[in-house]
């Protein structure tokens, strides 16, 4: 998720060689893959709450080269993508969330003088919760299926707006 390059490129660097019609195979279920993901309503629901109350959005991922043109289709208007690929490290790697904030041109929670708070939400207590809290983002456990403290990207972003409202 490192690297900048598709399948075949992937497949180099790994040093498995495939067969031009094994590799032609193998795309063709990832380009299936591709143009079958959709959004959850929810994210879409969430952004535009948050883009409507001016609050700076980012896609911070650890994301496979193929799919990082997809999700930036399907969220054109964001204000930073970060994606592994691109920058060559993995969440939980500090310089992701730090790289990530800097390009959001936001300060760390409890740096002196700061009121600002910088909140990421995401599938994975490790990259998601735990990660960005070590570099002072709050970071959110999302679990969809219920149980969690975060259930949705709207139930996120509502709260977001009125951490920001105070």
């Amino acid at each position: 998720m490192t690297l900048n390059c598709g399948l075949e490129g992937a497949a180099e660097h790994l040093g498995i060689h495939l067969s031009h019609g094994r590799l032609a195979e193998i795309q063709e279920v990832l380009d299936t893959d591709l143009a079958s993901m959709e959004p959850f309503a929810d994210a879409l629901a969430g952004i535009e709450l948050l883009q409507k109350h001016s609050v700076a959005i980012a896609v911070c991922s650890n994301l496979a080269q193929p799919y990082g043109a997809v999700v930036s289709s399907l969220f054109p208007n964001l204000d930073v993508y970060a994606y592994s690929y691109q920058l060559g490290i993995l969440k939980p790697e500090p310089q992701m969330y730090n790289w990530t904030r800097d390009q959001l041109r936001a300060i760390p929670s409890g740096a002196l003088g700061s009121g600002e708070v910088v909140h990421m939400i995401g599938d994975s207590i490790r990259c998601d919760r735990d990660g960005p809290t070590a570099v002072g983002i709050t970071g959110h456990h999302l679990v969809r299926r219920g149980g969690g403290q975060m259930t949705s990207l709207l139930q996120f972003a509502e709260m977001v707006v009125l951490n920001n409202s105070h």
